[in-house]
């Protein structure tokens, strides 16, 4: 896909916002393994998955409230291990930066998930 002259490469949050209307149609495991394979298109050569995505397209509240507490704990320990890795003395930039960066990710599907946790309302 061409965009102004440069390849289009969607971002992590256009996959999953694209799977989400999905989940209704086609069903939340389908939904899953096309985000799933999505995601897995985008990542660099080698590069281990972001997440298991299909935890993050049940229904269920208890699966989800598992989930958002593996994501938590993983952000908590990310934050500490960025700390740490600021104070070394030869502190490496790049992966600094993507740590960060997984950082960003993680704090994006906590809220995600937290918003699947608040029951729809009609008004």
């Amino acid at each position: 896909m061409q965009r102004m002259g440069r390849a289009f490469r969607p971002s992590y949050k256009t996959i999953v916002a694209a799977a989400l209307p999905l989940r209704d149609v086609v069903g939340a495991a389908e939904a899953a393994t096309l985000a799933a394979a999505a995601l897995k298109s985008i990542a660099p050569p080698g590069a281990p998955t972001l997440l298991d995505c299909e935890p993050m397209f049940s229904d269920d509240p208890a699966a989800l409230v598992r989930k958002l507490a593996e994501l938590k704990l993983e952000h908590r320990d990310l934050d500490d291990a960025i700390a740490r890795l600021r104070e070394a003395p030869a502190c490496d930039e790049l992966q600094l930066t993507r740590m960060k960066k997984r950082k960003l990710k993680l704090k994006d599907m906590i809220t995600w998930v937290e918003s699947r946790l608040i029951p729809d309302l009609d008004a």
